[in-house]
């Protein structure tokens, strides 16, 4: 019998997650200022979907984003860096071509 197993230098390594504290930190100021998907809140169109197409309220069922400081820049898992939005807006590309407008939204909250 033949075992296969993959070598250790195949294996993608695991990014470390966002910090609870953190995370906490984002919820509650994006749910206070943006009432949850940031993008909805500074004008992406449509309304906010799950990543099955599920319309939904735009305080529900979201993920973070992580927002880089510059093209090709680090992600960073830090308040500083994060916003909340929906599947929709972020995965299927408005946070993408919006960062200018993102950027702003966080540096005006610290």
């Amino acid at each position: 019998m033949v075992i296969h197993r993959h070598s250790p230098l195949r294996q993608r390594p695991k990014r470390p997650g966002i910090p609870n504290d953190v995370a906490a930190a984002v919820i509650l100021r994006d749910m206070a200022v943006a009432g949850g998907c940031v993008p909805k809140y500074l004008g992406a169109p449509g309304v906010c979907r799950d990543q099955w197409g599920t319309e939904h309220d735009r305080r529900e069922r979201l993920t973070f984003g992580h927002v880089r400081e510059h093209s090709g820049g680090m992600r960073r898992s830090e308040a500083r860096w994060l916003v909340l939005g929906c599947w929709g807006h972020g995965v299927q590309g408005w946070e993408l071509s919006h960062v200018v407008e993102l950027r702003d939204y966080l540096a005006a909250r610290g």
